[in-house]
């Protein structure tokens, strides 16, 4: 009795997370470069870490093309196939495919937030008329400036969602420069992989699962009472 209500609370759990996690992509369906998430339950692998509980909700990340937008700004970009555009926040490296880029007061290739986007020889200093290639070249007064940083990840799942469309890597995370291998659409941007009809559906889903969880950790729970109930009358 006590496992099987252990179960459907953890069932609960992982229901509750899906459902936050799926409002989470619809409210960026429209965002450039998002990529959706979907949970899953983990099962555990050493039992005596948590021995009340069976398995945990986890999150994983769909790294899954978008399709290309026109976006009439010749300052965006958009990255077709795999890869990661670089980026320098106070000091340290983050990754996206949002390339809703622009310039700076001071000149520099920066991202909607501010933030410097990186070439191979550092941050991009745009102070004349600018071209970007398809190959990611950087092309000014006909000569090729720098070529935009874009890394892939041996294994995407070292990247930790960290807000306004960034990741972070962990620190053994193996990156590869790609930047030579990518073609870079200028004037586009990756529209977010969110089918707001199937996260419609998921979400009615799952709401109908957490509903049915609900009502059967509710009859545990009774069932439980009336036995101890019982038990202290005898």
């Amino acid at each position: 009795m006590i496992r099987s209500l252990i179960f459907s609370s953890n069932g609960l759990e992982t229901n509750s997370r899906a459902l936050d996690v799926i409002s989470n992509n619809l409210a960026n369906a429209s965002s450039a470069g998002f990529k959706k998430s979907i949970v899953f339950s983990q099962t555990l692998k050493n039992a005596k870490e948590k021995p009340d509980q069976d398995a945990m909700p986890n999150e994983l990340v769909d790294f899954t093309q978008g399709k290309l937008i026109e976006s009439g700004n010749p300052m965006s970009v958009a990255l077709v196939g795999e890869g990661f555009f670089t980026i320098q926040k106070d000091g340290e490296l983050y990754y996206t495919r949002q390339g809703n880029f622009s310039r700076n007061e001071e000149g520099y290739y920066v991202t909607g937030n501010g933030d410097y986007v990186m070439g191979q020889g550092g941050p991009v200093l745009l102070d004349k008329e600018f071209t970007i290639q398809d190959d990611g070249a950087i092309v000014m007064d006909g000569n090729i400036i720098d070529y935009l940083e874009v890394v892939k990840f041996n294994n995407p799942m070292q990247l930790r969602r960290v807000g306004n469309g960034y990741f972070k890597a962990a620190e053994n995370a193996i990156t590869e420069r790609i930047s030579d291998q990518v073609q870079v659409k200028a004037g586009y941007l990756e529209d977010s992989n969110v089918n707001t009809l199937e996260e419609m559906v998921n979400m009615i889903e799952v709401y109908r699962q957490f509903e049915a969880n609900q009502k059967v950790v509710r009859t545990q729970d009774e069932t439980l009472e009336k036995a101890v109930n019982d038990v202290g009358r005898t």
